[in-house]
C-alpha cells in the first residue's frame, strides 16, 4: 500500500461517521418496523397524549402560578374532565 493514498491517521472521514450513523439509525427503524408488522403497535397514543400535554403546557403555563395547580390542569385536559362541572 501506497502511503500517499492511505495516511496513517486513525481519524474517520466526515463521510465514514455519516454512512456509520446512517446504518445504525436503518437498524433501529427496521427492527421498529418489524415490530410493527408483528405485533400492530404503534407510539400514536403516547404522541398524542404528549401533544396535549404541550398544548396545557404553552396556553395555560402563564395562568397557573403553582406547579400542583398546573398539574392539576394537565389531568383534568388530559382525562377528559370538566373543570366546571355541573351541579345537578
Amino acid at each position: 500500500m501506497d502511503s500517499c493514498c492511505f495516511g496513517e491517521s486513525t481519524s474517520w472521514s466526515p463521510v465514514t461517521r455519516k454512512l456509520t450513523w446512517l446504518a445504525s439509525a436503518s437498524a433501529i427503524r427496521f427492527a421498529n418496523s418489524i415490530t410493527y408488522l408483528r405485533l400492530r403497535i404503534t407510539n400514536a397514543g403516547s404522541e398524542s397524549l404528549n401533544s396535549k400535554i404541550q398544548w396545557v403546557k404553552y396556553t395555560l403555563l402563564a395562568i397557573y402560578a403553582s406547579k400542583k395547580n398546573y398539574v392539576t390542569a394537565i389531568y383534568f385536559h388530559c382525562g377528559g374532565f370538566d373543570l366546571m362541572p355541573s351541579t345537578h
